[in-house]
């Protein structure tokens, strides 16, 4: 009766010692799986705003082309005389070198990069780029710098991740007129600086009517 007892115990005791094995399995496999679920949510999230900054940056380096071609077209439809791309190429020259230029795109007022000058205006309180809080939103539309003081930061506004930088350059491979305008936004993601480039060539699309 005794041996019974004894391996009936001993059974019990086996029994015991494998329920806890099982429970440690059990624990480690749900701590592994609760990891790899925080390190894919993180990643997702890292990889969202990743792809929400490139697609802001992306219509930024977009605008400052804009904003060149439209200081090319103000500047040659104001001169009937056909001097109106040496005007172009005249005011923007600040753009053509080594540190490039950038431009508000509302004033079309154009600022040397130097220090944090080529830093986009962001405004926590409207949530827009660069948005000129002298103005109304809907009465003026207007995104860009301060109105009253050239590339500087306007009241109420940051100076955004965003960096913007563009550049004017002669082609001499083509028509002598012809210009290549690179707009170039950075940022950092973490540790990791980020770019997107976005180019143009530009023309003299003004006739030259040679005097008789």
């Amino acid at each position: 009766m005794h041996k019974i007892f004894s391996k009936i115990n001993k059974e019990k005791n086996s029994n015991q010692g494998f329920t806890i094995v099982e429970t440690l399995v059990a624990l480690a496999i749900f701590s592994s799986s609760i990891v790899f679920l925080i390190v894919v949510s993180s990643g997702g999230v890292s990889n969202t705003t990743l792809a929400k900054s490139r697609l802001t940056a992306s219509y930024l380096a977009q605008e400052g082309v804009e904003a060149v071609r439209n200081i090319r077209d103000t500047s040659v439809i104001a001169d009937p005389s056909g001097e109106g791309w040496s005007t172009f190429i005249s005011s923007t020259s600040s753009c053509t070198g080594t540190q490039g230029c950038n431009i508000d795109p509302s004033s079309l007022d154009i600022c040397a990069c130097t220090g944090s000058t080529c830093n986009i205006p962001y405004s926590e309180a409207s949530g827009y780029f660069g948005y000129d809080q002298s103005h109304d939103s809907e009465a003026s539309g207007y995104f860009g710098y301060d109105q009253s003081h050239a590339c500087d930061l306007p009241s109420g506004s940051i100076a955004s991740p965003f960096t913007r930088t563009i550049f004017i350059l002669q082609i001499p491979e083509t028509a002598a007129n012809d210009v290549l305008v690179t707009s170039k936004v950075t940022w950092y993601q973490g540790v990791s600086e980020q770019t997107i480039t976005y180019q143009n060539i530009l023309m003299d699309w003004q006739p030259h009517i040679s005097a008789i």
